[in-house]
């Protein structure tokens, strides 16, 4: 990976650039590396600088997916893509948002709303099972970090019936439930 994204710096091409960072970065995170995946992902955003581009909601997602991880719960909650001017009407735009539920529960969790936590663990179960496709390694440990902790905080009736709840939430009453004050 680290030969990519030379190679794409020699080339010049800054999309390009960019692919390869957020692939290493990527790959980093999945290694349990949180803290260069984040380096890495601010480098990329801020290139961006305001630019549209197709990676850009995926980017501040994973951003703040890593920063949730390392217990940077302030930060992660500054670049969230339900938050961000830019991202939002691009994560809406290209369905992503259900690539970060599992993401947004376990930063429920970490703020300490275990409702709002099992509620998105049970819409990512819902659009897994729907979709057919299975989580990214990441994705799998957000998800077992956060049945960790709900299973601290709710009984298995509540975190059944909250993720039942969960799984015919619209987007914008989930992003409420999970990111709201």
């Amino acid at each position: 990976m680290e030969e990519l994204v030379a190679l794409m710096q020699a080339h010049g091409s800054r999309d390009q650039l960019d692919v390869a960072q957020l692939q290493l970065a990527e790959s980093l995170f999945v290694q349990g590396k949180a803290r260069e995946s984040v380096a890495l992902r601010r480098e990329v955003a801020e290139r961006a600088d305001g630019r549209r581009s197709a990676y850009t909601a995926g980017n501040l997602g994973n951003l703040s997916a890593a920063l949730t991880y390392l217990g940077d719960i302030d930060e992660a909650l500054t670049v969230d893509p339900a938050t961000a001017p830019v991202a939002a009407p691009l994560l809406q735009r290209q369905n992503e948002l259900g690539c970060h539920l599992i993401h947004f529960a376990l930063l429920a969790c970490r703020r300490g709303r275990p409702d709002a936590g099992a509620a998105a663990l049970g819409r990512a179960e819902a659009l897994r099972r729907a979709t057919g496709f299975d989580h990214e390694l990441s994705e799998r440990r957000a998800s077992d970090m956060a049945l960790a902790a709900l299973a601290e905080a709710l009984t298995p009736a509540q975190l059944e019936a909250r993720m039942r709840e969960g799984e015919v939430l619209s987007d914008a009453q989930l992003l409420k439930l999970t990111l709201g004050d």
